[in-house]
């Protein structure tokens, strides 16, 4: 079911046309009835593609805790029944554990009630759409780019470290070979170390660019060639050595600013991310809600939607940020 349909189910499309802007216009009821929250929130959470690849958890509180294991717990051979089997268990860091912190994300509108009246069509949903929707990207956009750059005090890719920030604070880098694109595949999974063993866990998140580059490579298998029978994921534009690769709108083609993000200036000098989807942690501590009420003063409605989650990686090792590659024509 796409978001549209879900809206229109939440909303009551079997309704006259009528008594559907009254369903959902400010001055009576709730947008979205308690029955199909979930299903909506479900479906808004699909707009941002990572939460399709990491791991997502229930924050039982504003700080959660998630332990780091360093090793798996230990076999031996045990040759007879009479022998003491040696003690067995898992390795933790000496920091053994790794912090969420719930953070806010919150959009804001306010729409006068001449606005929705005068419309031929209801307002409200419309409106809520597109604040659902931008959550999402923010969400997205905060995962990949958090504080990789001085960004204003309010922009949500402050609210925490993002994939980027984490793998250059962390030395995991790597600068592309834009001579040959495979080889700085191979050499960032090498920095993965045991995290890179199994291909099957490793995506490689690159930006439009990369994508368009990769695409064209024998060596990458594009998802027309997976079969009738393929899991596809979001964004995912094909394989390359048994990695998945996710081409990302939000990734940086020119990562010299933020104000150069998608309008590539100096060249060589697009990002791409190869992490180990499973030492991505987001935290869920309250999830996506709409609130709204009139205004009387100004005979108007005012919409907010808002949502309070974490972010962290258990292992920085687990990814390796990729630099220098190439991000214009020519």
């Amino acid at each position: 079911m796409s978001l549209d349909n879900a809206i229109l189910k939440a909303m009551g499309a079997h309704l006259e046309p009528e008594a559907l802007k009254q369903l959902v216009s400010g001055d009576t009821g709730d947008f979205i009835p308690e029955e199909f929250a979930n299903e909506f929130i479900d479906l808004v959470r699909e707009t941002n593609w990572l939460r399709g690849l990491f791991r997502v958890i229930t924050m039982p509180a504003a700080t959660f805790f998630v332990p780091k294991i360093t090793g798996d717990a230990s076999v031996f051979f045990v040759s007879t029944e009479a022998t003491q089997p040696t003690e067995s268990k898992p390795a933790f860091a000496a920091a053994g554990t790794v912090r969420l912190d719930a953070i806010k994300l919150m959009g804001y509108v306010q729409v006068s009630n001449e606005t929705d009246e005068d419309s031929r069509i209801a307002m409200m949903p419309i409106i809520k759409t597109s604040m659902a929707e931008a959550i999402a990207t923010a969400e997205e956009e905060a995962l990949l780019n958090g504080q990789y750059r001085a960004y204003a005090a309010d922009d949500p890719r402050s609210a925490f470290k993002g994939l980027l920030k984490l793998a250059e604070d962390a030395g995991q880098t790597v600068v592309a070979d834009n001579a040959d694109l495979i080889a700085t595949i191979e050499n960032a999974r090498l920095k993965l170390g045991v995290h890179g063993r199994s291909v099957n866990n490793l995506v490689l998140l690159v930006n439009n660019f990369t994508g368009s580059q990769l695409r064209q490579l024998e060596q990458v298998l594009t998802v027309d060639k997976y079969g009738p029978n393929a899991t596809i994921l979001k964004g995912e534009v094909g394989k390359v050595m048994g990695i998945t690769i996710i081409e990302d709108f939000y990734l940086p083609d020119d990562d010299t600013s933020a104000a150069t993000f998608k309008a590539p200036a100096t060249l060589e000098k697009g990002n791409a991310i190869l992490v180990n989807k499973t030492s991505p942690v987001i935290g869920d501590r309250r999830k996506v809600k709409f609130d709204q009420d009139k205004v009387v003063s100004t005979d108007s409605i005012e919409i907010a939607i808002s949502e309070r989650i974490g972010f962290t990686v258990q292992y920085v090792e687990a990814l390796v940020l990729i630099t220098g590659l190439k991000n214009i024509i020519g």
